[in-house]
């Protein structure tokens, strides 16, 4: 840690850690992290500017007489921590079109269409299970072009072409 690392500190007035089951705990350090999830730290400093920084936490056990061990999870010989579009069919597409997810852990997704000029034009949430999943997007009277589907994930975005005949 740098001296100016020790004089930032210093500003603070607060640091949380959240995370599941009603997990918190104040200071630098989140321990110990025993369930998966999404844990969060939120930090206030003296202008009470407030910060706030998520992460996913794979599931963690205790070695015998050890450290603890954190592994991702893997699907179909996958290993990652967030929702990933496969594919989307039929691609190109006139008025509705399927998108394959793989899921991790079961999460709420935000999906968006967007066209060639940053409009949105269609908005879905969707509860993803563990595993494969399917989407099917309701979308008449597009104009022919260039789409895109957005995948939001927490924190992530993944973009996904599409094409309308």
């Amino acid at each position: 840690m740098l001296w100016t690392d020790f004089a930032m500190i210093n500003q603070l007035i607060s640091i949380r850690w959240t995370g599941p089951n009603g997990y918190q705990q104040s200071g630098l350090m989140a321990c110990p992290l025993l369930l998966p999830g999404d844990y969060c730290i939120t930090v206030i400093d003296k202008e009470l500017c407030v910060a706030q920084y998520c992460i996913y936490v794979p599931l963690c056990t205790r070695l015998p007489n050890g450290p603890l061990s954190c592994t991702t999870k893997t699907v179909d010989g996958i290993t990652g921590d967030r929702v990933n579009i496969t594919s989307v069919s039929p691609n190109p597409f006139t008025d509705a079109v399927m998108v394959n997810l793989l899921g991790y852990r079961p999460e709420m997704v935000h999906l968006y269409v967007i066209d060639q000029f940053s409009n949105t034009v269609l908005m879905q949430d969707e509860i993803i299970q563990v595993g494969d999943n399917v989407v099917n997007l309701s979308l008449p009277g597009l104009d022919s072009g260039i789409y895109y589907v957005q995948l939001i994930d927490g924190s992530a975005q993944t973009d996904y072409k599409m094409i309308v005949k």
